[in-house]
C-alpha cells in the first residue's frame, strides 16, 4: 500500500508533519478505544479492527523522514514492523482495563469528560507544561488522566522518563540517569498525578509516605531492603512477602492504594534491570531515588 493510504486512515493530507501524524494518531486512538464500547460487542469488535489500522498507519508513517520546511515526506527505508513496539507508550493495550474508571464510563459520560478537558484545561494547562526542560510534552499524559485511564497514564509516565534521558531504545535508566532526571520535569509530572487523583497518586505522595514510614536510603543491603519492603507493603506493591511484577494483576482504578501510582517506572530502574538480567542475586529497587529527586518545596 502507498503512503497516501496511511495518511487517509489518520484523516490527514499527504505530507503532514511528524507532529500532525502523532497528534492525529493520539486523537483517533481516543475516539476508537475499544473500552468505550463495552456496552456493544459489535461496535467493540469494529473498534478493535479500527485500532489495528490506526496502529499500522502510525507505525508506517513514523518510519518516514519528514521535511519540515518542504511540507512533504520521503521514505528512507522500509518499516521494520507492522505494529508499534510492545513496550511503547503509543502501543495501547485494551484487554486489561477492567479496574479503571475509564472502562466503566458510558459513551455520554466519556464525551462530556473529554469536552470538559478540551475546553477547560487543554490550552491553559499545556502552556505551563510545555515550558519544562527539554521541551517535555505532557499533554498526552494529561489527556489520559483526564479520561481516567490510569494504566495508560502509568505507562506514559515511564515512557516520558525514558525519553527525557534518551533511554527509549535501552528501555531502562542507569543510576546516573536517575541522578540527572530534571527535577522540574518530575515536578510537572507529579502535579498532573496529584491534580487528577485529588492527591491520591504522584511522586510527592510517594515521597510523603516514604518519609512518614521513616524509610531510609541505605547502602547496607538489609536496611535498604527493609525500607523498600515496608514502603511496598503500604502502597500495594509488595503483597504477602512477594513483589508484584509487570505481568501480575494490579489494581489500576482510582481506589488503588494511595501512593501506588505511578508504578511502571520502577521496572525501568537499574535495580530491577540488573536483577531481571541475573546480574545480581538480590532485588533492590531504589525507586525512592526517583521521587526523592523532587525538591522539598515540591513535596
Amino acid at each position: 500500500m502507498d503512503c497516501a493510504y496511511y495518511y487517509q486512515i489518520l484523516d490527514l493530507k499527504p505530507g503532514a508533519s511528524k507532529h500532525e501524524v502523532k497528534q492525529a494518531y493520539k486523537d483517533l486512538i481516543v475516539v476508537w478505544h475499544p473500552d468505550r464500547f463495552t456496552h456493544n460487542p459489535r461496535l467493540q469488535q469494529k473498534a478493535q479492527e479500527k485500532v489495528k489500522e490506526i496502529n499500522a498507519a502510525y507505525a508506517f508513517l513514523k518510519s518516514y523522514d519528514f521535511a519540515p520546511e518542504m511540507g512533504f515526506s520521503t521514505p528512507y527505508n522500509e518499516p521494520r514492523y507492522n505494529e508499534p513496539p510492545q513496550n511503547s507508550a503509543d502501543n495501547f493495550t485494551y484487554q486489561n482495563h477492567q479496574n479503571t474508571s475509564y472502562q466503566n464510563a458510558t459513551y455520554s459520560d466519556w464525551a462530556h469528560q473529554n469536552t470538559t478537558y478540551q475546553e477547560n484545561t487543554a490550552y491553559q494547562e499545556n502552556t505551563t507544561y510545555q515550558a519544562q526542560p527539554q521541551s517535555t510534552d505532557l499533554s498526552y499524559l494529561q489527556l489520559l488522566m483526564a479520561s481516567g485511564r490510569w494504566k495508560d497514564a502509568d505507562l506514559e509516565t515511564k515512557a516520558i522518563l525514558l525519553k527525557i534521558m534518551n533511554r527509549e531504545e535501552a528501555g531502562w535508566l542507569s543510576e546516573e540517569d536517575v541522578r540527572n532526571l530534571p527535577v522540574a520535569t518530575l515536578a510537572a509530572i507529579d502535579r498532573l498525578w496529584v491534580k487528577y487523583s485529588n492527591g491520591r497518586f504522584g511522586f510527592s505522595t510517594q515521597s510523603k509516605i516514604w518519609r512518614e514510614l521513616n524509610c531510609k536510603t541505605d547502602s547496607w543491603l538489609f536496611a535498604q531492603s527493609k525500607s523498600e519492603c515496608k514502603f511496598g507493603a503500604q502502597i500495594g506493591w509488595y503483597v504477602n512477602n512477594i513483589w508484584l511484577l509487570q505481568w501480575d494483576m494490579f489494581k489500576y482504578g482510582f481506589r488503588a492504594p494511595a501512593g501506588s501510582l505511578p508504578r511502571e517506572y520502577i521496572f525501568a530502574l537499574n535495580g530491577w534491570w540488573s536483577y531481571s538480567q541475573n546480574l545480581s542475586s538480590h532485588l533492590l529497587w531504589r525507586f525512592e531515588e526517583v521521587f526523592l529527586r523532587l525538591e522539598p518545596a515540591d513535596v
